[in-house]
C-alpha cells in the first residue's frame, strides 16, 4: 500500500512542481533566446493570410468580432476573413452577410458537424499563405495578427499560438480558471523556449497553409496540430505578445460542461493513439514533455484516488499518514462546502475548482471509454 501511495504522490508532485523546475533548468542550459517579433516581418512585404472564425449561433458576439477583425494592424487587402457557420439557426449568418461587401466570406455548413469539421471546410476555400484561427468571442489586440505572422519568417516554424487572457478574473470561476491558465501559459512559454509546445488554444493560433491537415471531427486543433507539426520536423511555438481576450465562464457548472467535452475528446485520442507519446515519432525531448505535461496531468484524478484510498488504509500506521489523510479530508470538505453553499471565497472555490477539473477528467474518460464523445460543442452563455 505504501508503494501505491508514494508512487501516486511522486507522480502528482512531479507533474505539477518538478516538471516546471526541470523545464526552467533545461531552458537556461540548452535553449537559445528566441528573437523578438517587433523587428521582424518587413511591413512592405506582408504575406496574404486568412483568418478563420468558427461559429455556431453566435449572434451575440459575431458583429463585435468582425469589427475587431477590421481594426487589426494588418493591410486589409492582404487579409481574408472567413466566417464558417456550423449550421447556425439564429441570426449569425444574416449578420455576417452584412459584411460580405467588405470582403468577409461566409461558409455555411448545412448539417452540424462540430468545430473541427467546420474549420476543415473553411481551410479548403482559404487562399492565404498562413491560416489564422479564432473563436467568435475572442477579441484580439491590434497587433496580435502580425505578431503571429512574424514568427513564420523562420521557415522551420509550422504552428504558432498566442496568449489568451481572461478579462473577468474577479469572479470565483474566473479567478480559478485564470490562475490555472497563467500556470499553463508559463509552461507553454518554457516548452516553446526549449523546443515546441505540447498544446495550443482555440482563441488565437496560426499554421502555414501548406502544413494544414484535416483531422478527425472528434479531435481538436489544440492538441493535434502542435504534435503533428513536430512529427513533420516543424516547430510549434508560443508567442506571448499576441494576445486575445475572452470572458471566463461565470459559473463553475458551465466550465465543468466545457471541460467534460474537451477532456472526453482528449481521452479518446489517448485511448485510440498511445503512440502520441512515442519517442520514436517525436524524439526523446518532445516525448518527455508530452508525458510530463499532458499524459500525467490527465492521470491526476486517478492518482488522487489512489492517494486518498491508500492513505486511508495507512492512516493508523504513523502520524505522517494520519496528517496526509486529514489534510485531504479538510481539502475536500472545503471543496464540498464551496459547491453546496456556492461560496465564492477563494478558500473554498479554489479547492472546488481543482476537484471539478478532476471530476471532469474522470467523466471525460468514461465518455471516451464508452464511445460517447460528440464533435459538437455548446458554448457557455456567460462567456458571450
Amino acid at each position: 500500500m505504501k508503494v501505491l501511495f508514494w508512487t501516486a504522490a511522486a507522480l502528482t508532485f512531479y507533474t505539477f512542481f518538478l516538471y516546471p523546475i526541470f523545464l526552467s533548468v533545461f531552458v537556461r542550459l540548452l535553449s537559445k533566446r528566441e528573437p523578438e517579433t517587433s523587428g521582424l516581418l518587413n511591413k512592405t512585404e506582408w504575406p496574404r493570410v486568412s483568418l478563420i472564425i468558427a461559429t455556431h449561433n453566435e449572434e451575440k458576439v459575431i458583429e463585435k468580432k468582425l469589427l475587431n477583425t477590421s481594426e487589426l494592424d494588418y493591410p486589409s487587402r492582404k487579409l481574408e476573413v472567413i466566417v464558417v457557420s456550423d449550421n447556425s439557426t439564429d441570426g449569425t449568418n444574416e449578420i455576417v452577410r452584412k459584411y460580405e461587401n467588405k470582403g468577409v466570406i461566409l461558409v455555411e455548413v448545412d448539417q452540424r458537424r462540430g468545430k473541427t469539421f467546420a474549420q476543415n471546410q473553411a481551410a479548403r476555400v482559404a487562399t492565404g499563405k498562413i491560416l489564422f484561427f479564432s473563436d467568435a468571442n475572442s477579441i484580439w489586440e491590434k497587433d496580435a495578427l502580425w505578431r503571429l505572422a512574424a514568427r513564420f519568417e523562420n521557415p522551420g516554424t509550422g504552428y504558432v499560438c498566442g496568449r489568451l487572457k481572461y478579462v473577468n478574473e474577479e469572479t470565483g470561476s474566473g479567478f480559478s480558471e485564470g490562475l490555472y491558465w497563467r500556470y499553463e501559459l508559463y509552461l507553454r512559454f518554457l516548452e516553446s523556449r526549449l523546443f515546441s509546445i505540447t498544446a495550443g488554444n482555440g482563441a488565437i493560433y496560426a499554421i502555414r497553409a501548406g502544413d494544414y491537415l484535416e483531422i478527425d471531427d472528434l479531435y481538436c486543433h489544440d492538441l493535434e496540430l502542435p504534435h503533428e507539426l513536430v512529427k513533420r520536423g516543424k516547430l510549434a511555438l508560443y508567442e506571448p505578445a499576441a494576445v486575445a481576450c475572452e470572458k471566463a465562464a461565470g459559473e463553475a457548472e458551465e466550465e465543468y460542461a466545457r471541460k467534460v467535452r474537451m477532456l472526453g475528446r482528449t481521452w479518446r485520442r489517448i485511448l485510440t493513439g498511445p503512440s502520441l507519446y512515442s519517442p520514436f515519432k517525436y524524439g526523446p525531448v518532445y516525448s518527455w514533455m508530452m508525458i510530463s505535461h499532458r499524459l500525467l496531468r490527465y492521470l491526476v484524478p486517478f492518482l488522487q484516488i489512489i492517494i486518498f484510498v491508500s492513505s486511508w488504509f495507512l492512516k493508523n500506521s504513523g502520524p505522517f499518514f494520519m496528517a496526509v489523510f486529514t489534510a485531504q479530508l479538510a481539502f475536500y470538505a472545503l471543496a464540498l462546502a464551496g459547491k453546496v453553499f456556492k461560496l465564492k471565497n477563494r478558500l473554498f472555490f479554489v479547492p472546488y475548482y481543482f476537484c471539478m477539473f478532476n471530476l471532469a477528467s474522470l467523466v471525460g474518460f468514461l465518455k471516451a471509454f464508452s464511445g460517447n464523445v460528440s464533435p459538437v460543442w455548446e458554448k457557455a452563455d456567460s462567456t458571450r
